[in-house]
């Protein structure tokens, strides 16, 4: 202990520096992982100043204290006295260890100052041998066959195929069954259907949103079911450009049906206001009052009522035509 105190003062008073500048010194400066070194700061300052050490250094991860922080003071000289610090550490990693510098401060008559000391390089030895082998490992690689755990892949893949298929069912749950039946035509389903969103009694129970949600689902179906271009899975606006890319089209056909053809393009604009009401509701929060929830089902009914595709031929044209 007394040589390591030595060694570590003499270290320290090797190299002359100007006053108020610290000097450091790590005795021993090469130890085994787990043995005590001394780190130690030394500074000069003027007869009545006073430094102010920390009271632990801040260290490295693998550095720890060992015990607590000694302080000398020599003021034999008249006018200047020597301050010096030690702390004892040890180290639990090999290599080049770098340790923070201090940080202290020097307080004299005329005002505060602060003073940053470097420590020198500790090497740290490990304690075992070293390794002579000339061995180094190989990364992991990745295992095929009959060692790898086939069983999570195929138990995730059987949870998508159930989810997509509950997806499905739902899906086709939401249409309207009557529409779905081959025993009614188009529009008798449609109207069915509307009548008995009338009497489920979600307008009474102030269930707005699915009432116009129910409505607009039978619109589309409808529609759907008359032109598979119409399909239920088009947005309002692409529904809108769908029905009057095929009616324009149908206008190309026999001058006979011209007249039907143009009550139809004069009514799917209604259509369109429609399922655009409905929209509001489902998507912008719009919440209409129950006389207006009433009138919106009544204009769908009339339009279901009204509207029928494709055209026909009159009856007569067609004998004449099949002649």
């Amino acid at each position: 202990m007394k040589s390591l105190t030595a060694a570590l003062l003499l270290g320290l008073s090797a190299t002359a520096l100007p006053a108020q500048q610290a000097r450091t010194a790590v005795v021993p400066d090469s130890v085994t992982v787990g043995d005590v070194f001394r780190a130690a700061v030394r500074v000069t300052v003027p007869a009545g100043a006073r430094v102010v050490f920390p009271d632990t250094l801040p260290v490295p991860a693998d550095v720890e204290a060992a015990a607590r922080r000694e302080i000398e003071i020599d003021s034999s000289a008249e006018r200047r006295h020597t301050h010096t610090a030690i702390y004892a550490l040890t180290a639990w990693r090999p290599g080049r260890i770098a340790l923070p510098p201090a940080r202290l401060t020097i307080e004299l008559p005329d005002g505060g100052r602060r003073v940053e000391a470097a420590f020198p390089v500790l090497v740290v030895r490990s304690v075992l041998p070293a390794d002579t082998a000339g061995i180094e490992p190989q990364p992991p690689k990745d295992v095929i066959g009959p060692s790898r755990l086939l069983w999570p892949l195929a138990t995730l893949l059987l949870a998508l195929a159930a989810l997509l298929l509950l997806g499905i069912w739902l899906v086709r749950r939401r249409r309207p069954e009557v529409l779905r039946s081959p025993q009614l035509p188009p529009r008798d389903a449609a109207l069915a259907q509307l009548d008995r969103i009338r009497t489920a009694g979600w307008l009474e129970a102030g269930d707005v949103k699915r009432f116009y949600s129910e409505v607009a689902e039978v619109l589309r179906t409808y529609v759907a079911a008359l032109e598979s271009a119409w399909s239920p899975d088009r947005t309002t606006s692409e529904l809108e450009r769908s029905m009057a890319w095929t009616l324009r089209q149908a206008r190309r056909g026999s001058p006979q049906i011209l007249k039907q053809v143009d009550e139809r393009l004069a009514a799917f604009p209604a259509l369109i206001t429609l399922l655009a009401d409905a929209d509001l509701v489902k998507f912008a929060g719009r919440r209409p009052g129950t006389t207006e929830a009433l009138a919106f089902w009544s204009t769908a009914k009339q339009w279901t009522e009204a509207f029928a595709w494709p055209p026909q031929l009159p009856a007569e044209e067609e004998v004449g035509a099949a002649a």
